[in-house]
C-alpha cells in the first residue's frame, strides 16, 4: 500500500515537456519559483514560498525578483546576474537579503538551474532560510571577541582531580598573559597552583578546595605571584562547566587584578597610622622613629631612613632609623660613620637636588650609593631614595632598603610617592608648631580668640592695627561693640551659633576713628575649652572692587539668573530684566515665561536644553534670539550649571548676556564664508559645531541644519580619536594655526586643512586634494614596489650587463650562494665564480646574450638551483631558486609511483583471478549440479512406485540440497559482480524506482497486508542499477522479516544533508539484537533457519558492497521486536 503524505499540486502551469518539475516543484519544503531571466518576472511559485514570505500566490505573480529585496540590495542581484548566460547547471548565486510582505529582512541561501519554461528562458529558484545560522554566526563570534579581548584574565582547567597535582590549565587568555607574564604555552598543560606562593591565603584557598570538591561557584581574593616571582593581590570567581548530560568537564575563571584596590587599603591604613603618630604630642625625632617602623612594616624593607636638613640648611643629617633584619644590622655597623651629606653628595644629596624618587637596583656595585661596600657586605641590593615635599617646597628625604629585587619597591612605588608630600606635610607642620608664636604677632590678618560670650581674650598686633584701637582697648571688650550697627544681628548670630564648629562670614567693623573696614572671618570653636579661635581678612579694597564689577556688569548687559526647583521660585538679576526689557516690580518670572520670549524657533531647543540640564546635570552654554516684551529682537548667550541633592536637580542657576551687536556681525560673516569656494566649518571650545558653509555640505554630505551644536566628533565619528582631533586640540590649547593633509576614513579621500584658533574653538578650511594625493601614492607605490620587489621576493636574484659585470645581487642570493653584496658588485661574474664557466651556467648566459631569449634550466651548484634568465636592455637579469627539497621529493615519489603500479598491476592480477573464479563457479559448476538435479528427477518420476517412503525422502533432499547449491553458487556470481557499475552516474527519479518495485511486489505485499510509506523522493545523482539492487534488498528484507499476524508497515523516507543524501527504511519487524549488526552484512551469514525464513543471506552483503562501491555509509538501528531502520548514503556529485 502506498501512502503519498504530500498535497496534490496546482495544475495551473507546467514546465516545458523536457523537465518533469511539477512535483517536486510544489511540494518542496523549501521555496521554489520560476522567473524570467531578462524581465526577473515571476513566472510560477511553489505553496512554501507563499507561506513563508507572506505573499498570496496572485501577488508573487505579479512582481519582480527585485521586489523581494531591500532597494540597496538590488545591485548585488544585478552583478549575481553578469554572465549568466554562460553559466550552466546548478548555479549556487549565494547568500542574499530578502524582505517578507510584513517588512521582517531575512537571509536566504539561492540556488538556482536554468530552465525553458512557456517558450522563455527562466531559472528555477531554490531558497533555504538562514537567517538563525547568520545571528548564531554573528553571536559565536561575538563571544570569542568578548573571551580574547576582555581586560579580565579568563583561564580553563579540566574538571579534576582535586587532589596533586590538580587539574590541568587548557586555556588562558591574552589578559591572562599581560597579568602574570606567563605565556599560554607556558603554562597550558600545568595547574593553576604555580601562581601560589608563600603569601597565599591558605584560608581563602581551603574554601576555595571545599566548593571545588562540592562543584559549586567560589569567588575568592588571595595573594598570586607573577612569572619573573612578583606577588599581586587577584579576585577571580571560579564556576564548574556541565556537558550536555550535565557531566562537569571543566572549570572556568575569571582572573582580576585588585593589587591596586588591596594596595589603597593598605596605603590608606598606613597613612592613617602616620598622621596618628605625627598628632601625637612627642618631638619630631620619636615621630621621625615610628614613622621608619610603619613603613618597614608596611613593605617588608630592611631598613628604612628619614634625612632632614641641618640646622644650616646646607647638609642632609641623617635624622632617624630602623632596621628589620640582620643584614640590616650589619650595613648599619659597616656604614657607622656615615650620618651627613651635602647638598648633591649621594643618594641622600642627588634626591635632594634634583627632588626625584632614585632606584638602585644593584646597590653594592653603585658609585652614587656611597655606602655601598657595606651594602654589598650587608647582602642589601635594592635601595630607594624620594622627596618628602610640601606644596612644592623640599623637607627632607626617605631612603628603603631591601635584600629581594627591585620589585619589592616597585610594587609599593605609588603609596611610597603619596608619602612624598603627606610625611613631607606631617615634619612641615612639626617643625611649624615653634613658629606659630611668631605667626602670630607678625601675620597682617586679624587672629584672635574670644569666649562664648564674644569677648576678645587675646589679639594679636594687626588686628590693633587695623582697628586702630591698641590691645588694652580690646581686650575684655565684647566683640558687637566694634560691629558696624547694620550688622549686628548678622554677626552675633554667626559668632554665638555653637551647633557647628566652624564658621565663615562677612561684616562691618568700625574703627577707632570712625571708619568702616570690611573684614571676612573664619573661626572654629573649641567646646571642650570654651573658646573661639577666628580670624578676618581686610576685605575692604575687594568689597570696593565687587561694586566697580557689578556697575560694568550694568554696562555690558551681562546678568544673572537662578531657578529653585524645590520651591518653584525663579530670580533675575536687573540686568535680565533690562534685556527682556520687562518691569522687575510688575512681572514675576517663571521657566514657561522665560521659554516664551524666545522666538519661535529656538523655543523647543532651549525647552530640551533646559529638559536635558535638569535630567542629566550638564552644564550649557547656547546663543538664541529672544523677542522682548516690547517686541525687540535681541540675540543673547546663556550659560547654566546645576545642582544636585540625593540624585535630584534642585537648582539651574547661571548668566545671561546680551550679544545682539557681535551677532549681527557673526551673520553677516556666516554670509561671507558661505560664498567663498573651499569648505569652512567652526567649532566651539566644546567641540560643538557653531557654522558648516555650502562647500562643507557638499563634501560631507551632511545640512547645517542637522549639524549646529552638536560635537563634531560624534557627527563625523570616524575621524574621532585620530591624529586631526589630537591636531584640533593642539590648536585650540596652543592658540596656534596649523595645517595638514589628511585622509578622512569616512569616505576614504585626501582633504589639505588648514585650523586657526577662535575663541577657544577652532575654525577650518577644508580643499579636496583626493586626485591629486592618489596620483603621488600611485607614483610612490611605483618607485617603492621596484626597490621592495627585489629584496622581498622569495627567488634570489642578480643582474649582470652585456660584459658579465655584476650590476645587482639581492639578500637571498647572498644567502644561497654564500657571498656577500659587496663581494660580487662591480666585478665580473666569471671571475669571481670561475667553477660555474664549465658548468651550463656559462653557456645557457651567453645564449640569452646571443639569441635575445629567456631561458630556464636546473643546475647543481653545491646546491640543485632551478635558474631562469632573462634579456634585458642593458645584460640579463637572473632568478634563481634552491630546489634541493624539492628535488629530494621528487625522487621518493618516484620510488612511491614505482610501488603504486606494482601494488596496482598486483591488485587488478587478483580481481582478474576472482572474475575467472566466479565464472568457473557460474558455468563449470553449475553444469555437473545440472547433471545431478535432471538424474534425480529421472529417477524420482521413473521409479517412484518402486520406492518406499524412505527412498524417496532421500532422493527429495538430495535434489532439494542441488537447488541450494546453485542459488548459493549463483548468489556467489551475484556477489562479485555487486560494486561494478557499467554505467556512469545520472539523474534518478526515486518515485519511478518505487513504482516499479511496488509493481514487481505487488502479490507479496498484498500476501503479508504490508503497508509502505513512501516521502516525497528526490531526484539523485548516482549508479542507477545498484541502486535499485540495494534498495529492492533492504525492502524485501523489511517485508519478509515482519511478525506474524500483524501487518508491516514499512517507511522510506530521504533527508537531503550538505554533501550527501541519506535513505532510511524502517520496518516494524522481528527486529535484530544489536550484537548481530556486523553479523548481519557478512555474505551467508543468517540469523534464523531456513524452515522459519527461506533465503541464503547474501542480500544484506550485496546492499553493503553496492553502497561501499559508490563512497557511502551503511548501518542498522534496531532492537529486538521493535523492528529495524536500516540507512544508506549517496554522496552528492561535486559542481
Amino acid at each position: 500500500m502506498l501512502i503519498n503524505k504530500s498535497p496534490s499540486p496546482p495544475k495551473t502551469r507546467t514546465m516545458s515537456p523536457t523537465y518533469d518539475y511539477s512535483t517536486l516543484f510544489y511540494l518542496n519544503p523549501l521555496p521554489n519559483w520560476v522567473y524570467e531571466i531578462d524581465t526577473f518576472q515571476i513566472l510560477d511559485v511553489n505553496q512554501a514560498a507563499t507561506q513563508h514570505y507572506g505573499y498570496s500566490r496572485e501577488e508573487f505573480l505579479g512582481m519582480t525578483i527585485k521586489e523581494l529585496r531591500p532597494e540597496e540590495h538590488i545591485p548585488k542581484l544585478l552583478d549575481a546576474h553578469k554572465e549568466i548566460e554562460k553559466k550552466q547547471e546548478n548555479i549556487s548565486f549565494g547568500v542574499f537579503t530578502h524582505q517578507k510582505k510584513c517588512g521582517e529582512r531575512i537571509s536566504m541561501d539561492i540556488n538556482g538551474h536554468k530552465i525553458d519554461f512557456l517558450e522563455k528562458q527562466c531559472m528555477l529558484i531554490t531558497c533555504r532560510d538562514v537567517t538563525l545560522e547568520k545571528k548564531e554566526e554573528q553571536h559565536l563570534k561575538l563571544l570569542e571577541s568578548v573571551i580574547t579581548n576582555t581586560n579580565d584574565a579568563i583561564l580553563i582547567t579540566e574538571a579534576e582531580p582535586f587532589d596533586e597535582p590538580g587539574p590541568r590549565i587548557i586555556f588562558v587568555n591574552e589578559a591572562f598573559t599581560k597579568m602574570t607574564g606567563y605565556t599560554s604555552q607556558e603554562v597550558i598543560g600545568k595547574t593553576p597552583r604555580i601562581l601560589q606562593g608563600p603569601k597565599s591565603d591558605k584560608e581563602e584557598l581551603d574554601r576555595l578546595s571545599k566548593a571545588i570538591r562540592k562543584w559549586e561557584s567560589c569567588e575568592i581574593t588571595t595573594i598570586n605571584y607573577k612569572k619573573n616571582g612578583e606577588p599581586f593581590w587577584i579576585n577571580f570567581s571560579v564556576s564548574p562547566v556541565a556537558d550536555e548530560d550535565g557531566w562537569y568537564t571543566h572549570w572556568i575563571a575569571i582572573e582580576r587584578d585588585v593589587s591596586e584596590l588591596n594596595n589603597e587599603k593598605i596605603q590608606n591604613e598606613l597613612l592613617a597610622e602616620i598622621s596618628s603618630v605625627f598628632s601625637i604630642k612627642t618631638d619630631l625625632k620619636k615621630s621621625l622613629d615610628q614613622l621608619c617602623q610603619l613603613t618597614l612594616d608596611f613593605g617588608e624593607y630592611s631598613f628604612c631612613e628619614v634625612w632632614l636638613p641641618n640646622m644650616h640648611q646646607n647638609a642632609l643629617k641623617l635624622y632617624a632609623k630602623q632596621y628589620s633584619d640582620s643584614s640590616a644590622r650589619r650595613f648599619y655597623q659597616e656604614a657607622s660613620e656615615v650620618n651627613a651629606f651635602d647638598y648633591g653628595e649621594g643618594l641622600p644629596g642627588l634626591v635632594w637636588k634634583k627632588m626625584i624618587p632614585i632606584l638602585l637596583e644593584n646597590a653594592g656595585q653603585e658609585e652614587l650609593f656611597i655606602r655601598n661596600n657595606a651594602a654589598k657586605k650587608a647582602g642589601l641590593n635594592t635601595v630607594f631614595g624620594f622627596p618628602l615635599i610640601h606644596q612644592n617646597e623640599k623637607v627632607g628625604m626617605m631612603i628603603v632598603g631591601a635584600k629581594m629585587g627591585s620589585f619589592q619597591v616597585r610594587r609599593h612605588q605609588s603609596t611610597l610617592a603619596k608619602l612624598e608630600s603627606f610625611v613631607g606635610s606631617e615634619i612641615k607642620r612639626k617643625r611649624l608648631e615653634g613658629e606659630l608664636s611668631y605667626l602670630f604677632d607678625y601675620s597682617p590678618d586679624i587672629i584672635c580668640l574670644t569666649d562664648f560670650n564674644g569677648k576678645f581674650l587675646k589679639i594679636n598686633k594687626a588686628g590693633c592695627k587695623i582697628l586702630g584701637y591698641q590691645e588694652k582697648d580690646i581686650i575684655g571688650f565684647p566683640f558687637d561693640n566694634f560691629v558696624h550697627p547694620a550688622d549686628k544681628d548678622i554677626s552675633t548670630n554667626e559668632v554665638l551659633n555653637l551647633n557647628e564648629n566652624a564658621f565663615n562670614f562677612e561684616n562691618r567693623l568700625v574703627k577707632r576713628n570712625g571708619e568702616v573696614v570690611w573684614l571676612s572671618w573664619n573661626g572654629n570653636a573649641s567646646l571642650d575649652e570654651g573658646v573661639i579661635y577666628a580670624t578676618a581678612k581686610d576685605i575692604t579694597e575687594e568689597k570696593k572692587l565687587k561694586e566697580l564689577v557689578n556697575d560694568a556688569s550694568k554696562m555690558a548687559r551681562f546678568g544673572g539668573w537662578e531657578i529653585d526647583l524645590v520651591n518653584d521660585q525663579i530670580h533675575w538679576s536687573e540686568v535680565v530684566h533690562q534685556i527682556h526689557e520687562t518691569d522687575p516690580m510688575k512681572f514675576k518670572p517663571s521657566l514657561n515665561k522665560g521659554l516664551d520670549f524666545y522666538r519661535e524657533d529656538h523655543k523647543l531647543l532651549v525647552s530640551e536644553i533646559f529638559e536635558n540640564t535638569i535630567l542629566t546635570g550638564e552644564p550649557f552654554d547656547y546663543e538664541a534670539p529672544l523677542i522682548t516684551a516690547l517686541g525687540n529682537q535681541v540675540w543673547i548667550r546663556a550659560i547654566g550649571s546645576t545642582e544636585f541633592s540625593n540624585g535630584r536637580c534642585i537648582r539651574i542657576f547661571g548668566s545671561f548676556q546680551d550679544i545682539h551687536s557681535s551677532k549681527s556681525n557673526s551673520l553677516q560673516l556666516e554670509e561671507v564664508l558661505g560664498s567663498i569656494s573651499d569648505a569652512f566649518f567652526a567649532v566651539d571650545r566644546n567641540w560643538n559645531i557653531t557654522y558648516f558653509n555650502k562647500e562643507a555640505e557638499n563634501i560631507f554630505q551632511r545640512k547645517e541644519k542637522d549639524l549646529l551644536g552638536k560635537n563634531i566628533w560624534k557627527e563625523l565619528e570616524p575621524a574621532k580619536d585620530s591624529f586631526l582631533s589630537t591636531t584640533f586640540e593642539k590648536v585650540s590649547l596652543t592658540q596656534k594655526s596649523e595645517n595638514l593633509e589628511y585622509n578622512y576614513p569616512g569616505d576614504g579621500k585626501w582633504y589639505q586643512i588648514n585650523m586657526y584658533p577662535s575663541n577657544g574653538g577652532v575654525s577650518v578650511y577644508l580643499k579636496n586634494i583626493d586626485n591629486r594625493k592618489r596620483t603621488e601614492e600611485k607614483l610612490q607605490k611605483a618607485y617603492d614596489e621596484k626597490n621592495k620587489i627585489l629584496e622581498s621576493i622569495g627567488d634570489a636574484f642578480f643582474a649582470v650587463n652585456n660584459d658579465f659585470i655584476v650590476t645587482y645581487w639581492n639578500n637571498t642570493a647572498e644567502r644561497l650562494i654564500g657571498v656577500k653584496r659587496n663581494e660580487v658588485l662591480g666585478k665580473n661574474l666569471w671571475e669571481v665564480f670561475p667553477d660555474a664557466v664549465k658548468l651550463s651556467f656559462y653557456d645557457n648566459y651567453h645564449k640569452v646574450l646571443q639569441n635575445n631569449e629567456s631561458i630556464t634550466f636546473e643546475e647543481y651548484y653545491g646546491i640543485w638551483l632551478e635558474v631562469n634568465a632573462y634579456p634585458s636592455d642593458k645584460g640579463i637579469s637572473i632568478f634563481f631558486r634552491d630546489i634541493s627539497e624539492r628535488r629530494e621529493q621528487e625522487k621518493e615519489l618516484q620510488a612511491l609511483n614505482d610501488m603504486l603500479k606494482k601494488y596496482i598491476y598486483d591488485l587488478e592480477t587478483s580481481n582478474e583471478q576472482l572474475e575467472q573464479f566466479a565464472f568457473i563457479a557460474s558455468h563449470d559448476l553449475q553444469e555437473p549440479l545440472r547433471m545431478i538435479s535432471s538424474y534425480l528427477n529421472l529417477l524420482q518420476n521413473n521409479y517412484r512406485h518402486q520406492l518406499d517412503q524412505k527412498a524417496s525422502k532421500y532422493i527429495f533432499f538430495a535434489a532439494d540440497g542441488a537447488k541450494k547449491m546453485k542459488r548459493i553458487i549463483l548468489d556467489l556470481l551475484e556477489y562479485s559482480r555487486a560494486g561494478k557499475f557499467s554505467e556512469g552516474l545520472e539523474v534518478t527519479h526515486l518515485d519511478e524506482i518505487m513504482q516499479d518495485y511496488l509493481m514487481l511486489r505487488k502479490r507479496i505485499i498484498k500476501e503479508k497486508s504490508a503497508k509502505i510509506s513512501i516521502d516525497k523522493l528526490p531526484k539523485v545523482v548516482c549508479f542507477r542499477v545498484p541502486l535499485v539492487q540495494t534498495l529492492h534488498s533492504l525492502l524485501d528484507n523489511a517485508i519478509k522479516y515482519s511478525k506474524e499476524d500483524i501487518p508491516s508497515e514499512i517507511s522510506l523516507s530521504v533527508f537531503e544533508n550538505e554533501e550527501e543524501w541519506s535513505f532510511q527504511i524502517k520496518d516494524n519487524g522481528i527486529g535484530i539484537d544489536p550484537i548481530f549488526f556486523d553479523k548481519i552484512f557478512i555474505i551467508f551469514q543468517r540469523l534464523h533457519n531456513r524452515d522459519q525464513y527461506s533465503g541464503t543471506g547474501i542480500g544484506l552483503s550485496i546492499a553493503k558492497k553496492n553502497v561501499e562501491s559508490w563512497g557511502g555509509k551503511i548501518w542498522v538501528e534496531s532492537k529486538p521486536d521493535a523492528g529495524s531502520a536500516f540507512y544508506f548514503t549517496i554522496k552528492k556529485p561535486k559542481e
